[in-house]
């Protein structure tokens, strides 16, 4: 039912078939919220690469670096549960401060 909604309201929209239903390009979705080619402070999201965050620092990356990222991530997800209703898995899965 929500992927005949949003086929409805975003005819372009590209999917995939998956043994649980229907899978939906992050990238495309991140992309639709407006993120692709945005800077937030020190981070962003890659000009090409939608799915790609970047830290920005020119003094080297700063401890707080993955903070900024990962509260980037966060602001991503919370956009696309808005605007599309779909809850985005964050990869690579993070674990305190290392990254699996």
């Amino acid at each position: 039912m929500q992927f005949e909604q949003l086929l409805a309201a975003h005819p372009t929209l590209p999917s995939f078939a998956a043994p649980n239903g229907v899978k939906i390009p992050a990238a495309w979705l991140v992309e639709r919220c407006g993120w692709k080619g945005r800077r937030h402070g020190n981070v962003g999201v890659h000009q090409q690469q939608a799915l790609v965050l970047v830290h920005f620092a020119d003094d080297g990356v700063s401890s707080s670096a993955g903070a900024e990222l990962l509260d980037l991530a966060t602001q991503i997800q919370a956009d696309v549960l808005r605007q599309f209703g779909i809850a985005l898995e964050l990869e690579p899965t993070v674990y305190g401060d290392n990254v699996v």
